[in-house]
């Protein structure tokens, strides 16, 4: 399942132009269709009665056209403007399913190799002859698990579900060792997704999860950075920028 990303501003903008419900309506459900269908946004006309519920859809789809929120083009197909750049493109999805369908086949052939008796070198060996690619977050094999009761992964797993994940948000964000999975799949499906030079460019969203890259290793990006605040700073406003928690941007507005 694929999540339709509306940022905190999004009715704001959309409140400035005085939309229409209808028109407002209309736009979410493009959105989602676009999300789902992963067309970045663009198609035809006709699709409008395939997602949109309103009884004057083809009225706010116009509306939509002339308030620069939707555009339609040369060949008559509509694509959305507004918004598109906070979801995620059709090649990073393609890219992430194609490195998660990797790993679990590298995962799956790893077990029956360890069932036949083979070392972990013999392994990779097979496994680099089956063309089965490594992991491009970390250029190297990972070792086979351990399994058993009291093994590591079983005291990390026990650890972080018996803790609160966000003191602000209890339990809604992820933790540290989830947060970290799911930024290295990130990067992983991105560099997949780019070593297409046919591929169009990527989305903003896209370049916002590349550059997270770049901050330093022990730096918690979600951390507020107000003095003697342990709070944390939304996701929403980590994307924007903003390093400062909602308690500390409150208190700076009054």
């Amino acid at each position: 399942m694929t999540w339709l990303k509306l940022g905190e501003e999004f009715t704001v903008e959309v409140g400035n132009l005085d939309l229409s419900d209808a028109a407002f309506r209309t736009h979410v459900e493009g959105l989602a269709f676009a999300t789902d269908r992963e067309n970045d946004g663009l198609f035809a006309e006709r699709e409008i009665r395939r997602f949109a519920e309103s009884p004057n859809a083809g009225e706010a789809a116009q509306e939509l056209v002339d308030k620069g929120l939707w555009q339609r083009r040369a060949d008559g197909k509509l694509q959305i403007i507004h918004h598109m750049a906070e979801q995620p493109t059709a090649d990073y999805l393609r890219g992430k399913r194609q490195v998660e369908a990797n790993r679990q086949r590298r995962h799956r052939e790893t077990k029956v190799l360890e069932a036949q008796g083979l070392s972990g070198e013999a392994i990779e060996a097979v496994l680099q002859e089956r063309g089965i690619p490594l992991a491009a977050t970390d250029g190297k094999a990972r070792k086979p698990r351990a399994s058993g009761p009291n093994t590591t992964r079983d005291t990390t797993r026990d650890v972080t579900r018996d803790t609160t994940r966000d003191p602000e948000r209890n339990g809604a964000e992820l933790n540290g060792a989830e947060r970290s999975s799911k930024e290295a799949l990130d990067r992983e499906a991105l560099s997949f997704a780019s070593s297409d030079v046919s591929s169009p460019a990527q989305s903003a969203q896209d370049q916002a999860w590349l550059a997270g890259e770049a901050v330093a290793v022990g730096v918690d990006p979600g951390k507020c950075t107000s003095p003697l605040c342990g709070g944390r700073v939304t996701d929403y406003n980590q994307g924007q920028g903003i390093r400062e928690c909602l308690d500390c941007l409150r208190r700076g507005a009054k």
